[in-house]
């Protein structure tokens, strides 16, 4: 019953850990979308 628990507690740690390196990726791709589009901002006015 234990190992069970402790199987289903890694399998849980390991779908949160590539949650967090998704929505990592996703901030990191937005920052250097932004990044990249602040120019033309900066150009515009």
């Amino acid at each position: 019953m234990r190992i069970y628990k402790l199987a289903t507690f890694v399998k849980r740690k390991k779908i949160l850990t590539r949650c967090v390196i998704l929505l990592l990726i996703i901030i990191m791709k937005g920052i250097c979308w932004q990044m990249s589009f602040l120019p033309f901002l900066i150009h515009m006015e």
